[in-house]
């Protein structure tokens, strides 16, 4: 059976963590990075009914909210021109682009 939540490790390895951010961004994300260190370790199968049917429904409500970080972040970044910055090109696509070459999948 599962334990815990291990396989988060493994999806995440696949990408590189950026810590150059020194202010308030890189802490934000370091302590994400923590909460869901502690979120993999927990033992489902302990878990009541109720316990289990939470973690279902919160960690869909967390993952909902980080892809809006996430779409913010990809729009402060098209606006600060780094896809071209980054060697993407200047049209439609080039967001894309840009963010494909940040999170190889």
């Amino acid at each position: 059976m599962w334990s815990g939540l291990w396989w988060l490790s493994v999806v995440f390895s696949r990408i590189e963590h950026v810590d150059d951010n020194r202010g308030q961004v890189g802490e934000a994300l370091a302590a994400v990075r923590a909460a869901l260190d502690v979120l993999a370790e927990a033992e489902p199968w302990r878990a009541s009914d109720a316990e289990v049917a939470a973690l279902v429904v919160q960690t869909e409500l967390f993952a909902r909210r980080l892809a809006g970080v996430q779409l913010a972040a990809i729009a402060e970044g098209i606006t600060r021109g780094l896809p071209y910055a980054a060697g993407s090109g200047t049209g439609h696509s080039a967001p894309g682009r840009w963010v494909r070459s940040l999170i190889p999948i």
